[in-house]
């Protein structure tokens, strides 16, 4: 794992999904994407399979510019798939 400790992955993991949450909300902070992407350039190397699929889901969240509906922080009745389909 590249001589990166097993807690950093985990603290930088939670923080990325945190991160994730607040755009899911809505959240705006100035300097976020400085942030996101400094972060997303370290967590890249890390070998772990879900990260991959974690990275994608951000940074094309970003690039719309809008946020998709989170099973977890949306009303049902403002999802899209409040079924949770796939």
């Amino acid at each position: 794992m590249q001589n990166i400790s097993l807690s950093k992955v985990a603290d930088w993991t939670a923080y990325l999904l945190e991160m994730q949450e607040w755009k899911y909300s809505g959240y705006n902070h100035e300097g976020w994407e400085m942030v996101w992407f400094n972060t997303l350039n370290i967590v890249e190397k890390i070998d772990l399979p879900f990260i991959p699929e974690l990275l994608d889901e951000i940074k094309e969240s970003y690039k719309r510019g809008s946020k998709r509906c989170s099973p977890w922080l949306a009303k049902q009745n403002k999802q899209v798939n409040p079924e949770h389909k796939i």
